[in-house]
């Protein structure tokens, strides 16, 4: 992590960076820190968000992205716990990463509602290639769950071993239309998912801008309305980057 490199980007380019707390999934986790108890890294996570991140003064606006794998692993179910009990202190949202099955996410708003946590401030990531039956997102939406659809701009018929069957753009707006249309609208929030070279506009990619410079315009040939874009694009992730 590198709390310092993002306010330094922040502040160069004028646009406002949150800086998540928490820990991803199990595999990236040194083995001497599974020991940690749910306490400890309760008390972790919320010095994140209240004091500062690894050693910085520059503090967390959002609890995750919390890494989980199917099945939950040990570490990663304490991990969970730990975020709902420190969401309670600090009014923070908590977002995460679910497992590669369609279980995964349900699974994980049990263990948040279990430890104290607000479901309606979890936002779970990655609904694109986790849900093929949009029946799986209504279902989680009725937890009171927060949808995201973060791959905008992944388009291939070859991600992950040829495991998973992508929607292009235009499935991922219907799959929101329908849920806009079914009263979830302010339970969706969008995203890139940025995290490999090849997703940069300098290695070839749509970079950062894509959502801004492609995904709106085409949610207005959608007919998506200016109220219904504008909270899609701004009022849900503002809701959820403020501490309640």
């Amino acid at each position: 992590p590198d709390p310092i490199g993002l306010r330094y980007l922040s502040e160069g380019a004028g646009v406002p960076i949150i800086q998540g707390a928490g820990y991803y999934v199990d595999e990236y986790i040194p083995e001497e820190l599974k020991s940690a108890t749910i306490d400890e890294l309760t008390r972790e996570i919320v010095d994140q968000v209240r004091v500062g991140c690894w050693g910085t003064d520059v503090c967390a606006g959002i609890i995750g992205e919390i890494g989980c794998m199917w099945p939950l692993r040990p570490f990663e179910r304490k991990v969970l716990q730990a975020a709902a009990l420190a969401q309670q202190e600090t009014g923070a949202s908590i977002n995460v990463h679910p497992g590669r099955h369609r279980e995964a996410p349900l699974e994980i708003v049990d263990v948040i509602q279990n430890a104290g946590g607000d479901v309606n401030r979890l936002v779970m990531s990655h609904i694109d290639r986790t849900f093929t039956d949009f029946d799986d997102a209504v279902e989680l939406a009725d937890t009171g769950c927060v949808l995201e659809y973060d791959f905008f701009g992944i388009e291939t018929s070859y991600y992950w071993f040829n495991d998973t069957d992508l929607p292009t753009d235009y499935m991922r707006l219907a799959y929101i239309r329908s849920l806009i249309e079914r009263g979830y609208g302010r339970q969706v929030v969008g995203s890139h998912d940025i995290c490999t070279k090849t997703r940069l506009s300098s290695f070839g990619g749509h970079g950062y801008r894509h959502i801004f410079q492609n995904v709106v315009p085409l949610m207005e040939r959608k007919e998506f309305s200016e109220t219904e874009i504008q909270m899609i694009i701004q009022d849900n992730p503002r809701s959820l980057l403020t501490f309640v």
